[in-house]
C-alpha cells in the first residue's frame, strides 16, 4: 500500500505558467478570434470602470459646488446609468462567447485525456483505480484548467484596462496623490513576489494531500475484505485517524498562506487610503485643491484595493492549476 513519504508511483514533472500556455495554446488557437472579440468587449468594462469616479467628482465640483444645479447632477446620473447598462450588455456577450470556448476547450481537453487514457495498458488501470484516475486526470487538471481560462478572460482583461485608465486619470487630477498610489502598488507587487513562492508550495502540497488521501481511501476500500477476513477493521480505523489527519493539515497550512496575503494587502490598501486622505486634506485645504478631487481618488483607491484583491486571487488560483498541470 502507498505510504506518505514513499517515492511516487509516477514521474511529476513541474511547468511554468509560460511552458503551461504553449501546451494549452494549440487547443486555444482555434478559438483566437472569439476570444480576442471577447477580450475588446471586456476592456470597455475596465475603461467604464475607471470613468466612475469622475463624474462623482463633476457631481460634488460642478453641480454642487460651482453650479448648484440639480439638472447637470441627474445629467451626470443619466450619463452613468447608461454607460453601465452598455457595460453590462457588452460584459453579458464576452461573457457568453467566453463560456462557449471554455466548454469547448474543456472538452477537447477531456476528448485527449480520455483518449490517450482508454489506449493505456491493463497494467496501468490496475495499479491505478478509475477513481483516483477521474479525480486526478479530470477533476483537478482539466477543470481547474478550464476555470483558469474563464477567470483569465473575464477577471484579468478588466483588472489590467482598470488600472492603467485609473492610473491616467489619477495623474490628470493629482500628481502628488498618485503617487501615494503607485506607493501602495509597488508595495503590493513586492508582497506578492516575496510571498507567491511559499503559497504555490503550500498550494502544491494541498494537491499532493489530496492526492495522497484519496489513494489512500480507495486502497483501503479495495481492500475491505482482507480487513474484514483478518479482523483489522479496528487497527485499520487507528491508521486512517491518524495519518489521514496529519496529512489534512496541509490544507490548513496552506489557508493560513493565503490569509496571511489577504491580511497583508489588506492592510497596505488602509495605509495608501490613508495617506490618500492626508495629502487630499492638505490640498484642499493649503492649494485649493476641489473636494470632488479628494473623493474620486479615495474612489479610485478603493478601485485600486479592489483590483489589487481580485489579482492576489488570481495569483492563488493560477498556483492551484499549475499543481493540477503538474
Amino acid at each position: 500500500m502507498h505510504k506518505e513519504g514513499e517515492e511516487p508511483a509516477f514521474r511529476l514533472t513541474h511547468y511554468s505558467v509560460g511552458q503551461i500556455w504553449r501546451r494549452m495554446w494549440p487547443m486555444l488557437r482555434m478559438h483566437r478570434a472569439k476570444l480576442l472579440i471577447a477580450v475588446t468587449l471586456i476592456t470597455y468594462g475596465g475603461f467604464a470602470m475607471a470613468s466612475v469616479p469622475m463624474l462623482s467628482k463633476y457631481v460634488i465640483d460642478v453641480a454642487i459646488v460651482r453650479e448648484k444645479s440639480v439638472r447637470l447632477a441627474g445629467i451626470a446620473v443619466a450619463i452613468f446609468l447608461v454607460a453601465m447598462l452598455f457595460r453590462m450588455l457588452l460584459w453579458y456577450i464576452a461573457q457568453s462567447i467566453v463560456v462557449r470556448a471554455q466548454e469547448e476547450f474543456v472538452f477537447a481537453m477531456r476528448a485527449q485525456g480520455f483518449h490517450h487514457l482508454q489506449r493505456l495498458c491493463l497494467r496501468f488501470h490496475a495499479r491505478y483505480p478509475s477513481g483516483f484516475l477521474h479525480d486526478r486526470v479530470f477533476i483537478q487538471s482539466i477543470c481547474a484548467i478550464g476555470n483558469l481560462m474563464s477567470s483569465f478572460f473575464l477577471q484579468l482583461c478588466v483588472y489590467i484596462p482598470g488600472m492603467i485608465f485609473s492610473l491616467v486619470w489619477c495623474f490628470y487630477l493629482s500628481v502628488p496623490m498618485t503617487l501615494v498610489i503607485l506607493a501602495g502598488a509597488i508595495c503590493f507587487v513586492i508582497t506578492a513576489r516575496i510571498m507567491g513562492p511559499r503559497l504555490h508550495e503550500r498550494t502544491l502540497e494541498c494537491t499532493e494531500a489530496h492526492n495522497w488521501i484519496c489513494h489512500f481511501i480507495q486502497d483501503r476500500l479495495r481492500g475491505n475484505k482482507t480487513i474484514q477476513a483478518f479482523a483489522l477493521e479496528d487497527h485499520v480505523g487507528e491508521d486512517f485517524n491518524e495519518r489521514v489527519y496529519s496529512v489534512q493539515m496541509k490544507y490548513v497550512r496552506a489557508s493560513i498562506e493565503r490569509l496571511g496575503l489577504g491580511f497583508i494587502t489588506e492592510g497596505l490598501g488602509y495605509l495608501v487610503t490613508g495617506g490618500i486622505m492626508l495629502i487630499g486634506a492638505y490640498a484642499c485645504l493649503r492649494w485649493r485643491e476641489e473636494p470632488g478631487t479628494l473623493v474620486a481618488f479615495i474612489s479610485y483607491q478603493a478601485q485600486f484595493v479592489g483590483l489589487i484583491s481580485g489579482l492576489t486571487a488570481l495569483y492563488g488560483q493560477i498556483s492551484a492549476t499549475r499543481a493540477g498541470f503538474d
